[in-house]
């Protein structure tokens, strides 16, 4: 019921921003080379997306909406204020994005440390039941 909910809210979005819909999380995926033109385009989008989710009787948490700006050693971020409600959107430097975490250095640094305690426990859990289990059901597990 919450997607058809938000079928039309992708139609809010101005032509140079993305949006990302996932059950009922959002995310809005801008870029330009311009800094004066990535920050005009950003805040069009988060008042567009103010109003839509008010006319839906919605509302934003502020408290969990950030951005963060990817830079390379060519290209450092710069700043921009980007605003909803009055409220300033705050930068992060990394941010967990469809459950892989993503950095603003464009490396896998932050998702390794997030993933290597999974994999120990599950390499644990492996070692511990390969003296009791068969094979076949080690390769199932």
């Amino acid at each position: 019921m919450f997607f058809i909910y938000v079928s039309d809210f992708p139609t809010t979005i101005n032509d140079n921003n993305i949006p990302v819909l996932f059950a009922d999380d959002t995310s809005i995926i801008g870029k330009s080379p311009n800094a004066k033109d990535f920050q005009t385009n950003m805040v069009e989008a988060f008042d567009r997306v103010n109003k839509w989710v008010k006319v839906n009787s919605l509302s934003i948490n502020v408290e969990k909406t950030h951005y963060i700006q990817f830079k390379t050693k060519n290209k450092p971020t710069f700043d921009i204020n980007i605003v909803c409600d009055n409220n300033s959107i705050t930068p992060v430097t990394d941010i967990k994005f469809l459950g892989i975490y993503l950095q603003d250095s464009i490396n896998w640094s932050c998702h390794i440390e997030y993933i290597i305690p999974k994999l120990s426990s599950a390499c644990y859990i492996m070692r511990s039941i390969k003296p009791i289990m068969p094979i076949n059901t080690l390769k199932t597990v």
